[in-house]
This record gives C-alpha cells, sequence and structure tokens, in this order.
C-alpha cells in the first residue's frame, strides 16, 4: 500500500457536498493532491482478490439503509448495489486507487447502457471518445482525459480485460451490476447524484476517520456498513486499533449497522468464511474490547448463526 498521510480536513469536509442538481452525464473529476499513480502496484489491490464476493450476499441483504463505507473499490460497488444503502463512501489509503475509484464513479455517470459501462471500462479509446464527445457539449474533464490516456489506466484496462471480474459465471452473476438493470440504476443514480465520493482515508490514522465520521454526523447520515476487508488482520491494524474503529464509528451507527470483514477462519469449526458481518448490537452485547479480534467476539455455543446458501457458509451475528 501507498499510504496518504496529509489527508487535507478540507476535503473531507466538502466530499460530502450535495450534488443532486448535477447534469446527468456532467463530468466533476478531480485528481487528489499529491497522488502517483503512474506505476500498477499490486500493493494497491485495484484488481479485486476476493474471487467469491457473492458469499457476502446475505450480510448486504441484512443492511437498513444508510452510508456503505468500504476500503478497496470494486466490492464497494459491489455491496452498494446489492445492499439497501443508498449512499457510498470508499475511503482507501491508496493513492492509486482512489483515483481509480474516481474514475469509476465518472464512467457510472456518463455510461449510456450497462452494456457501454463494461466497455468503457475495458476499452481506454472508447472511453476517450465519449469524453471527448461531452466536452464538445460543453464540459470539462481535461484531468480525466490525463488519467485515461496514461500508461497505467491502459494497463488496468488491459488487467481487468482479461480478470475474472468480468467473467460469465453463474456463481457470481447475482452481483454483477452490469448485467442488473435494477442494480446498475440504482448505482448510477447514487453516482450521478454525488452519492458516491472516493475519498484519501487511513483507517490506522485516528484523525482520518473522525474527521470522516464527523462530516457523517454534520450531515446527519447513519452508518448501514463498514466494510474494513481484511484490515481487522493484525499485520494490518492492531486490535486496539480496529476496536477503535468500532467505537469512532458507533454515534454514526444504529444498532442494526454492520461492522463486516473478510477472510475469516474459524478453527472451532473447521471452516473458513470469506466474509462475516457483526452487527453493532451484537458487538455490545458480547462486550467487545480492544484487546479482542473480531473472531474472540464470536460465543460458538448459543450466538453464531451461520448463513448457508448452496455450498458456501458466512456468517452473520
Amino acid at each position: 500500500m501507498s499510504p496518504i498521510h496529509h489527508l487535507k480536513p478540507l476535503l473531507i469536509c466538502l466530499f460530502l457536498s450535495p450534488c443532486i442538481s448535477q447534469a446527468r452525464s456532467e463530468i466533476s473529476f478531480h485528481m487528489p493532491e499529491g497522488v502517483e499513480y503512474k506505476h500498477l502496484s499490486k500493493a494497491d489491490f485495484i484488481l479485486p482478490n476476493e474471487n467469491k464476493p457473492e458469499q457476502a450476499l446475505p450480510i448486504w441483504r441484512s443492511s437498513t439503509s444508510g452510508v456503505y463505507v468500504s476500503v478497496g473499490s470494486e466490492r464497494g460497488l459491489m455491496g452498494a448495489a446489492v445492499s439497501n444503502a443508498n449512499y457510498l463512501i470508499l475511503a482507501d489509503i491508496s493513492g492509486p486507487t482512489v483515483v481509480f475509484n474516481r474514475v469509476l464513479i465518472e464512467i457510472l455517470k456518463i455510461a449510456r447502457t450497462p452494456e457501454e459501462y463494461v466497455e468503457l471500462r475495458l476499452e481506454p479509446d472508447k472511453l476517450k471518445q465519449r469524453i471527448q464527445q461531452l466536452i464538445l457539449e460543453g464540459g470539462s474533464a481535461g484531468s480525466l482525459l490525463q488519467v485515461i490516456e496514461s500508461g497505467w489506466w491502459k494497463k488496468l484496462a488491459a488487467e481487468f480485460s482479461k480478470h475474472w471480474f468480468f467473467d460469465t459465471s453463474t456463481e457470481r452473476k447475482q452481483v454483477r451490476y452490469w448485467e442488473n438493470p435494477r442494480l446498475f440504476e440504482k448505482l448510477q443514480a447514487m453516482a450521478r447524484s454525488g452519492r458516491i465520493q472516493s475519498v484519501p482515508v487511513n483507517l490506522g490514522d485516528e484523525g482520518d476517520v473522525q474527521r470522516l465520521v464527523d462530516t457523517m454526523r454534520s450531515k446527519n447520515m447513519k452508518l448501514s456498513i463498514l466494510d474494513i476487508s481484511n484490515a481487522w488482520h493484525s499485520i494490518w491494524l492492531p486490535k486496539s486499533r480496529v476496536h477503535e474503529i468500532y467505537e469512532q464509528f458507533a454515534p454514526v451507527a444504529a444498532p442494526e449497522s454492520i461492522l463486516m470483514g473478510s477472510w475469516f477462519r474459524y478453527k472451532f469449526l473447521d471452516r473458513a468464511f470469506q466474509y462475516s458481518g457483526f452487527t453493532f448490537k451484537y458487538l455490545a452485547q458480547v462486550n467487545y474490547q480492544p484487546h479482542q479480534t473480531l473472531l474472540d467476539v464470536v460465543d460458538f455455543t448459543t450466538r453464531f448463526k451461520p448463513v448457508h446458501t448452496g455450498l458456501s457458509c458466512r456468517g452473520l451475528f
């Protein structure tokens, strides 16, 4: 990962500004300050490495309305599409990931059909032509053109064109929002009304997270899902910091709000779950403490209620 330690407070204050009056395909791309995106690095985790996102469906479908806050990129879009969330904040420490997400938001806004959305993502020349067409119609997208004309974006498009993410597997069909008109229309409406935002946030930085939470509170926004992927693993964040993040988001969470993570292995059950979700009510009931990992808070005798669908299984507590 390439940490961003200089998050601007002004950016956090502005990124949730309402954009409802925005034209249907108006481009509003802005480059984050000081971000280098010229080299494609696996450490930025732009290409999805969780190959069974459909396993999160029971968690997503159990969500309430509100804000879906997610690290990473693609999983957040899929989660926002199939969950009950009506606002998505893609908050990541990686500068290139923030840039990538901002380009995706613009593509969502300008695509005239779901099929064109896929074309614009995988074919940089068609994306360039579409942007130039909008510029001729009176728009402005200079910095966006610079990104999509770069070797970095072209390599990303080439990698995605051969990646499993855009395959036609039956298993992932339920979360491929570009193949479901209802899901695509939901995401596109969110993007066009300014309800999908990509911001640089370091979960390990208490100040970064607090600025995000304070902005949500000031706008009376409630948390639907806090998706921290595998950041709860000690290789990324200490146990105490994961607990602090939970406490920081508590003021904007409802009892049914969900703290979601990935790559759980429950030794007592001898099985792994790609995703698990914990309601804030459950975490309060089990008295989740700073010295515990999310694995430690599971009561395997009475509170463990796995949700089964076919051959996959994951826990929602």
